[in-house]
Parts: C-alpha cells; structure tokens; sequence
C-alpha cells in the first residue's frame, strides 16, 4: 500500500524536505488541515517537529503527542487493487448510477439512556460517540473512492445535525477520540456553535468523515438520504430515529447507507454489532 499524505507535503525517502517553499505551504495551509487548535498551535510545533527547528521552542511533549495523533489521523493509504479481494466487486459497483444501498435496524439502548439520566448528559452525545467507535473499528467504513482509487483512512470523524429553536438545522463536527468526556464536552460546544448560527455552512470538507442526521420524532423503520454523489463521494450515511419505550426497554432506530464499491452486508452487520456492543458497555 502506498502512503498518502496531505497533497501539499512534499515527501522523500522518508524525510520532509526542508525547504522554504515547503514551510511556506505548510503554514498557508495547516488551519485547514486541523480545524482545531488554530495556526499559533499547530503550525508552529510542526514546524519545530519537522523543519529542524529547537525543540525549546515547540510545546510540551504531551502537545506533541496529541500533534501528533491528529497527524496520523489525516493519513490515508491508496489500497493495492491487485491484491486486495474486493477489486471485482469495487470495479463492478462503482459504476452504478446509484451505488449506495442502505439497511435499517432497531438498537437497544436502555443501559445508555439511564446512564445520560443519571449523568445529565446529551442521550444522543452518547449514541452518537457510539457510532463514530464503531464506524473507526471496521476498515471497509474508513475507506473512500479517491480519484478513482479506493483508499483507507486511519481514522473516521463526525458530522451530524444540529436542531435549532427556530425548526432548522445546521451541521456539526467532530475530530474522533476515544474519551468519552471529551467527546460530550465537544458535543455540547458544537450544539451551542450550531444553534448560535443561521442557515447551512460546512464546517469540514474532507472525506475522512461519517455524516449523520437524526430525525427527531419518527420511529422509523427504513430511511432514505437525499444524495449528490459527484459532491458526497463515498461517504457513509447514518441516521437516528426517536426512542422508543416498550415498558422493558429502551430502543432507538438506526440506518446505515454506505457505498456498495466499499461496503457488503457483511461490513454492515459488524457495524451493528460494535455500536450496540458500545451501547451495552456504557
């Protein structure tokens, strides 16, 4: 497989080039790259890292650790297709008009809805952190249909939608992190950003990212997406219906649509087996 990075860093045997024009690119385009933590942050640390600068003058090393995380989330690798086993499938399915197929399914979710209750926590923080885990534990999810190319990325993040009091909606997002209380407390800051704006914005557009809408008061059994794939590509779809209180338990609808190149029955279902596993250990 081969390595793909930011297609502004210029890499060779290894080793970033040190040369002006390359710092310069870099500090022009890293906001972009990591929505969070700005140019001041960011830029200046890879520039201590990996332009030769004095560590004295970069960030503490548990900075350089969490640079260096995010970092690695961004890179992606350009799957083999004359070893991979799902090339026939990938050829045969990428040239559908409309190669996206789509399956629903009820997920239990008692243990988490009482844990947000005693908590006083979002209920959908905690099912939303929930698929974005197991989005990330299953590989097919993380791969992407680039320049004709299938790709795998090493790490999935989260857009969803955001009710606001008026009746509309906007869109939210995410970097992918394994704490919890991280993510909540991100959830709750992106709800008020959202809720604070008017109209649609995009708040990310890369496509190493899952988005989700959550459609409040239908119990739904099927979902379906309106879809522009020439702009969406290969992104997965995922939506929340309303709870539902049987007396017993506690169960709330979930869909999955997710590109038929990338993606079989087979992947769908591990999905829906590691986000009720998640649901069942919060």
């Amino acid at each position: 497989m081969n390595l793909s990075l930011p297609h502004n860093i210029i890499k060779h045997s290894n080793t970033i080039i040190k040369t002006q024009a390359v710092k310069s690119i870099f500090l022009k385009n890293i906001p972009g790259w990591f929505r969070e933590g700005g140019l001041t942050k960011t830029a200046n640390l890879w520039y201590c890292l990996c332009f030769g600068q004095s560590r004295e003058n970069s960030r503490s090393l548990s900075r350089e650790k969490i640079f260096f995380r995010e970092f690695c989330s961004i890179m992606k690798t350009i799957i083999d297709l004359t070893t991979w086993p799902r090339r026939e499938h990938f050829e045969f399915f990428k040239q559908y008009d409309m190669p996206f197929w789509g399956v629903t399914a009820q997920l239990d979710c008692t243990r988490l809805y009482d844990k947000a209750k005693s908590e006083s926590f979002p209920f959908s923080a905690g099912y939303h952190f929930a698929s974005l885990q197991a989005v990330n534990e299953v590989e097919e999810l993380r791969c992407r249909i680039e320049d004709e190319l299938p790709v795998l990325y090493n790490a999935i993040h989260l857009s969803t939608t955001i009710a606001r009091p008026d009746g509309t909606f906007g869109f939210s997002f995410q970097r992918n992190t394994e704490d919890f209380g991280q993510f909540v407390a991100g959830f709750i800051a992106e709800t008020q950003r959202v809720q604070a704006e008017t109209g649609l914005k995009s708040p990310y557009s890369g496509q190493d990212i899952i988005y989700c809408t959550v459609a409040r008061g239908l119990a739904f059994t099927a979902f379906d997406h309106p879809m522009m794939t020439t702009r969406q590509g290969s992104v997965p779809l995922l939506a929340f219906g309303e709870m539902v209180h049987d007396g017993t338990r506690k169960t709330i609808a979930h869909s999955l649509h997710a590109h038929h190149a990338l993606v079989d029955g087979r992947h769908a279902a591990m999905y829906f087996q590691r986000i009720q596993q998640r649901l069942n250990e919060m």
